[in-house]
């Protein structure tokens, strides 16, 4: 706890940083009932706060091109589902998301699938989402790859003589990934 000065007269003229002008409140106390994270935090805690952090301010601006129109609106549904899917009481009145869309100007199923995709990114949900139709886990690309290997050799049987199921699905996704590259590349050249 900070001690208490008795000389006011000494305090009110004296370096405002300086510690000697604190009272014997604890805010440290308070700090941990709240659960906020405590200044005196060791550096692999800060460590993995700094990842947390950055983790939310990379999903808060994925996908954002600061050249679009309005790409302020983009910033604000994601800030703002990400929030309202964390905990709704965030923004005043706890509104629905349908509220929060309502008052963005932008249609709900909008606003609903940045909420989804930050309940899938981050494993958390709130009490509204707990009947939300585009909630569920989304397909990976390996399951697809897995599906669609196990699809290749049960409409042509031939292949299950020369490869392996492994090795199908080992080129496929060495296709999937040349793909990929390509689709970026394109992408890039387009925004330049």
């Amino acid at each position: 706890m900070k001690p208490f000065i008795e000389d006011f007269a000494d305090a009110a003229h004296g370096d405002p940083l300086d510690d000697k002008r604190s009272t014997d409140f604890d805010y440290d106390e308070v700090d941990r009932r709240l659960g906020a994270v405590t200044r005196n935090l060791p550096e692999d805690g800060r460590q993995d706060v700094a990842f947390a952090m950055s983790e939310l301010l990379r999903w808060v601006i994925e996908g954002l091109n600061l050249d679009a129109p309005l790409f302020e609106n983009h910033l604000a549904q994601r800030v703002l589902a990400l929030l309202w899917t964390v905990s709704p009481g965030y923004i005043e009145g706890s509104p629905s998301l349908s509220k929060i869309a309502k008052r963005l100007g932008t249609h709900k199923s909008t606003l609903s699938a940045h909420a989804a995709e930050a309940s899938r990114t981050f494993g958390v949900r709130n009490r509204g989402q707990s009947h939300g139709w585009n909630f569920k886990k989304q397909k990976t690309m390996t399951t697809n790859i897995n599906n669609l290997a196990a699809n290749l050799i049960e409409a042509e049987p031939e292949l299950a003589r020369h490869y392996s199921v492994e090795q199908i699905q080992e080129q496929l996704q060495v296709l999937a990934n040349r793909l990929l590259i390509a689709a970026l590349a394109a992408r890039q050249g387009e925004d330049c």
